[in-house]
């Protein structure tokens, strides 16, 4: 049987189609090129496509995938003057219909959209940092947090930050990212940070959630987040990210946030991480 495969709408310079279990987008570069000349980056949720003469696709994709997986070839028109490269990206959630090719929270970057490549909500959210220093960027693998998951599709991530300041949190489909000071020394001290350092941290979600209903809070010893599946009806995550980024190991026990409500709690997975000791 062969698979179904459904259109997004036509552009200048790529096109998509989704299939059952992976994705395919022919990228139109200008000219002849090889395909050892293309530079192709792909990560769990994102995709990157650049040629020698600058052309440039850059998504922030609609869902996971695998990105060992990744399968490239081209075509070439006879008069060479059009070079076609074919991108197939395998699902991680295989069987669920992509819309379209990236996430409806994020603006694409290609030839022909120069004037859109900045996505306003990152100019929101760094709007109070142009005039510092970049976040330093840290990784959640090494902060200490609890995660846990309801029967009724949210999710909780406590992330043990204490004595937290200015934060922000965006939320897209499938990650999010927290900017903040905190004046907790003893978490300075133990990854380098300077005092009053805005810190950056980037989360990807083990599937999609719902941007607008997600939400968070300070708390004394910690960041609160609640994520809201997309899926209410789906499987338990078991874990916070995505397959290929996600090396917790699930530790029994329980546990309760203030984000969570106990009465809809009939089962908790407590993961605790802290790599830094």
């Amino acid at each position: 049987m062969l698979p179904i495969i459904r259109d997004e709408h036509p552009f200048d310079s790529y096109k998509f189609q989704d299939s059952n279990d992976f994705v395919i987008v022919n990228f139109y570069a200008k000219g002849a090129i090889e395909q050892k000349d293309f530079e192709v980056l792909t990560d769990v949720d994102s995709l990157e496509v650049s040629t020698p003469a600058g052309e440039k696709w850059s998504f922030q994709l609609y869902e996971h995938v695998y990105s060992d997986r990744t399968e490239m070839k081209i075509d070439m028109n006879e008069t060479r003057t059009q070079t076609t490269l074919e991108v197939r990206l395998y699902k991680q959630q295989i069987h669920t219909v992509w819309p379209q090719l990236y996430s409806l929270q994020t603006v694409p970057i290609t030839p022909q959209q120069n004037d859109l490549n900045n996505d306003p909500s990152d100019r929101q959210i760094n709007s109070n940092t142009e005039q510092q220093e970049e976040p330093i960027e840290l990784s959640l693998k090494n902060i200490k947090i609890e995660f846990m998951e309801t029967n009724f599709g949210t999710v909780v991530l406590s992330i043990h930050v204490k004595q937290v300041s200015k934060l922000q949190i965006r939320f897209t489909e499938t990650n999010f990212t927290a900017i903040f000071q905190t004046d907790d020394e003893e978490f300075l001290q133990r990854h380098s940070i300077p005092a009053k350092r805005l810190i950056k941290l980037f989360v990807r979600v083990k599937e999609r959630i719902k941007p607008d209903e997600c939400f968070s809070r300070n708390t004394a010893a910690s960041i609160e987040v609640k994520l809201i599946k997309e899926n209410q009806n789906g499987s338990r995550w078991n874990q916070l990210g995505p397959n290929e980024y996600s090396d917790a190991q699930q530790i029994a026990g329980s546990t309760l946030l203030s984000l969570a409500d106990s009465n809809d709690l009939t089962s908790i997975r407590k993961v605790t991480q802290n790599t830094s000791a």
